[in-house]
């Protein structure tokens, strides 16, 4: 959304639908792709934060707690919603479910579709 949104008054850029599972609040009335006839379908651009393995699971809380406080606060939220990025945390534990799941879902596609890079 974030890099894609400024083309968007312009005209170079037409938008049909948003990729994510819920619709994006920077643009409430653009569909989801779900909405748009595909169902189920999601592919959520993210970021986050990663240690090495073996890092000290105190040491993955205090970074935690830390990066959640500062993404919760106000100035935070704010320039990262005006540039169209939806701001989220979760727990350690949350986060690698969801990269566990992420490959999984991901990998599957890569290996049905014979997918590779150029």
């Amino acid at each position: 959304m974030a890099t894609v949104r400024p083309q968007i008054p312009s005209g170079k850029l037409r938008v049909l639908a948003v990729a994510t599972a819920t619709r994006a609040q920077a643009m409430p009335d653009l569909p989801t792709v779900a909405e748009a006839g595909v169902p189920e379908f999601k592919a959520d651009v993210w970021f986050g934060v990663v240690a090495p393995a073996g890092t000290p699971g105190e040491i993955i809380g205090q970074l935690n707690q830390e990066l959640v406080a500062v993404m919760r606060m106000p100035d935070v939220e704010e320039q990262l919603r005006r540039q169209g990025i939806e701001p989220m945390t979760s727990t350690p534990g949350e986060f690698a479910a969801f990269l566990r799941s992420d490959i999984r879902k991901w990998g599957e596609l890569v290996r049905r579709t014979g997918a590779h890079v150029d």
